[in-house]
């Protein structure tokens, strides 16, 4: 079997995470080498459902879009006098392909060493837990209409072919429930037959199709499980359990806080920031068992709250005994001159009410993906217990790379200011050209942080930001950061290209924004 790397997957590292990594869809033809059928094929398959000790979920069965109930394809088994339930019937399965059915086969990584070893280089490079799903779909079959998946994937062609149409990801990128139609999609970004070797990469919330052609296809998706808000959120909030988040707040935390089953009680803010009396009495009226800030240069707004109030926040929430959930991710990145800056919420915390995130994939480089969390013993016990089911840290040279910058000040300290002269730069120039272009547009100049929230005049953010993309500019609407209908008249505006591209984008978007749609 040969030796792979992620480069055999991705080819150019630097142009996949400046270009496709998150944004688009990339092909890559011939991209595997050796034979591809070492990391799984039929016969490998074969093997394994005639073990009579495989069992759903491992195996699933989908026939004309629908799933086929488990009895359908299992039965029982008798082991040395013991009855094994619900293993599966490979004459079965086999009668459910000739008839038209794809077979899936979930999670092999857990079973075939051959599997763990071909995605330990994306598990490897990304920091992320990876998981597999092999297709097994008979000729000329569609295993499934028209849709996207919650994470980021990387398809390999095993055996045989598959014609795949992949649109680029709809901004905002659409929720779980989303439906598509292939007359509502429009024409795809790539339309490709995979051949056995080629690769392809789909962002999370990718549309996608596929059709099996000759005598069938069997490509392995592999899915990239970042560590989520949400593995954290399990561990502080319980099903049906009220969490006060920010509105307009960040849309990552909002899904996970849906996706752990809690109920988002949204606190707006205002232009000054934080209304501490409406969050009091939030706070004491909804009982949340979490409520979740970003004091410094808070997502999308870019406001600093106050030490003052930070002092405040943390007494009311130890007063109504809820956990105050801080992300500092963007702490570092002040765009004001030196100056003494806000002391942290977990400053003013005697008794373990504060729970801080931070990382320094924003303040020192994107592809550093390392974090932490400070928070009491017990939580962080619970947390690496979590984590050891799934493996064991990060990639190691990441660890190395980030202990290196954090433990010598003065390299710290280097590439810090070397973060904020950037950004201050490319931020000033993202004023100018809106002040120029756009000066119907209202928006306070960012003390911080990554991007400009900007009132795009009376117009919709949403139909703004689906024009801009169709002019090659990608822009999230104020709609996707709260489900208060008046965020939709904002636009959150990014500023970490280089000048000339800023500048560029808002001369495309600049007749759009004040004329016409």
């Amino acid at each position: 079997m040969a030796n792979h790397a992620f480069a055999d997957l991705v080819g150019d590292e630097q142009v996949f995470f400046t270009e496709y990594f998150n944004k688009k869809p990339m092909l890559r033809k011939n991209a595997v080498p050796g034979d591809p059928r070492d990391i799984l094929s039929l016969r490998k398959l074969d093997q394994l459902v005639n073990l009579e000790v495989i069992r759903p979920p491992y195996i699933k069965v989908n026939l004309k879009g629908d799933g086929v109930p488990e009895q359908g394809y299992s039965r029982n088994v008798v082991v040395q006098g013991q009855t094994i339930t619900d293993t599966v019937d490979p004459e079965k399965i086999y009668e459910l392909y000739r008839a038209g059915a794809t077979v899936t086969w979930c999670s092999l990584n857990h079973i075939v060493p051959e599997m763990r070893d071909f995605t330990r280089v994306i598990s490897e490079k990304m920091a992320v837990r990876t998981d597999t799903v092999a297709f097994l779909t008979p000729s000329a079959k569609k295993g499934y209409p028209p849709h996207h998946d919650p994470v980021d994937l990387f398809i390999v062609q095993l055996e045989g072919s598959k014609h795949w149409k992949l649109w680029n990801p709809p901004t905002p990128r659409l929720g779980n429930n989303a439906q598509y139609t292939l007359e509502g999609l429009g024409e795809p970004e790539i339309e490709v037959s995979l051949q056995p070797g080629d690769v392809l990469y789909l962002p999370y919330g990718t549309p996608h199709a596929a059709t099996a052609e000759g005598s069938g296809s069997l490509h392995l998706s592999i899915m990239m499980r970042p560590r989520m808000w949400r593995d954290l959120l399990r561990e502080l909030v319980a099903p049906h359990d009220r969490v006060l988040v920010e509105s307009p707040g960040h849309p990552h935390l909002l899904r996970a806080v849906e996706a752990a089953g809690a109920r988002p009680v949204p606190v707006p803010l205002g232009d000054a920031g934080w209304d501490l009396a409406a969050w009091a009495r939030a706070l004491r009226e909804t009982a949340p068992r979490l409520a979740c800030v970003t004091a410094d240069f808070q997502q999308p707004t870019g406001l600093l709250m106050a030490e003052e109030s930070r002092r405040a926040l943390v007494a009311l929430a130890a007063a109504t005994g809820t956990t105050l959930l801080v992300d500092e991710t963007l702490a570092e990145l002040s765009l004001t001159r030196p100056g003494r800056v806000p002391l942290p919420c977990a400053a003013f915390d005697p008794g373990g009410t504060v729970v801080t995130v931070g990382s320094v994939a924003k303040s020192l480089w994107a592809g550093l993906r390392v974090g932490w969390i400070r928070a009491t013993p017990w939580l962080v016990r619970a947390l690496v217990a979590r984590r050891t089911g799934a493996d064991l840290a990060p990639p190691v040279l990441e660890q190395l790379v980030a202990h290196r910058l954090l433990g010598d000040a003065g390299t710290f300290a280097d590439v810090l200011a070397l973060q904020r002269e950037r950004g201050r730069a490319r931020r000033d120039v993202l004023v100018a050209a809106l002040r120029r272009e756009l000066p119907g547009w209202t928006f306070r100049t960012p003390d911080g942080g990554l991007a400009l929230w900007a009132h795009a005049g009376g117009r919709s953010g949403h139909e703004l930001a689906a024009v801009a993309q169709r002019h090659g500019v990608r822009l999230a609407a104020g709609s996707r950061f709260g489900q208060d209908t008046r965020l939709d008249g904002f636009l959150r505006l990014p500023h970490t290209q280089p000048p000339e591209i800023i500048e560029e984008a808002v001369r495309r978007i600049a007749p759009h924004g004040r004329g016409p749609l």
